[in-house]
């Protein structure tokens, strides 16, 4: 879930950019954890300059996997707030919460899925909550927690109504009330017939050798809260 509340009870969101930086320093580890192997296994001037190598990304992972940047609702406002770890916490940005906009919109790439928008005169950040009636209940329940402008495009895309104005319209057609969106058409996937099938032997064993990485990385991002 992308909303949360903080000691103080505050909403908040994680911005799209602090996701971002944790994923690359996530990614950031793969390499670091390599180099740091490869300077224990080997000796000589080859595992100095593996050591060095990940001595060099160590802080740039530490660095990255910190970054918190939080869109925080406070009685009255909107804060971008930063910190590094959760602490030093910084505001940045403030807008009055008359101005913030929490848009429910189509996302127009699949046939169901809505994307919740946070605006203030521009895009913050933008995060896929689940079904159309789920995000316009979230918008429309943490509008009326906060002040912000609970909205959606569903029905007049690409306008933005007020959720309480807006008709009630079919989940099932809402592609069909925005035209001018471009929908991206998913081919459909051809059949076993189409498709020859061959036998992988080495090939399949070698593609399956980084999957512990990628276990890893993902337990380390849902640890992360991602």
């Amino acid at each position: 879930m992308h909303l949360h509340k903080d000691a103080r009870g505050h909403w908040y969101f994680r911005s799209e950019r602090q996701s971002q930086r944790v994923i690359y320093g996530a990614i950031a580890l793969v390499p670091m954890g390599a180099s740091l192997f490869m300077s224990l296994v080997l000796k000589g001037n080859e595992a100095v300059i593996y050591g060095v190598f990940a001595a060099l990304l160590s802080p740039v992972a530490l660095v990255l996997l910190g970054y918190r940047e939080h869109l925080v609702f406070v009685p009255g406002n909107l804060i971008r707030r930063r910190s590094f770890w959760g602490r030093g916490e910084k505001d940045v940005e403030r807008w009055p919460t008359g101005s913030v906009s929490l848009v429910a919109e189509p996302l127009v790439q699949l046939d169901k899925g809505c994307w919740l928008s946070l605006e203030a005169g521009k895009r913050l950040s933008r995060y896929s909550i689940g079904e159309e009636a789920e995000t316009l209940a979230l918008a429309k329940c943490l509008g009326a927690q906060t002040g912000a402008a609970a909205c959606e495009r569903m029905s007049d895309y690409p306008h933005a109504r007020p959720i309480q104005a807006a008709a009630d319209f079919d989940s099932e057609t809402a592609p069909d009330k925005h035209p001018n969106a471009a929908v991206t058409a998913v081919p459909a996937p051809q059949s076993s017939a189409q498709a020859p099938f061959a036998t992988v032997r080495g090939s399949f064993w070698r593609a399956l050798l980084p999957l512990p990485m990628f276990i890893a990385l993902g337990t380390l991002l849902l640890w992360l809260g991602y």
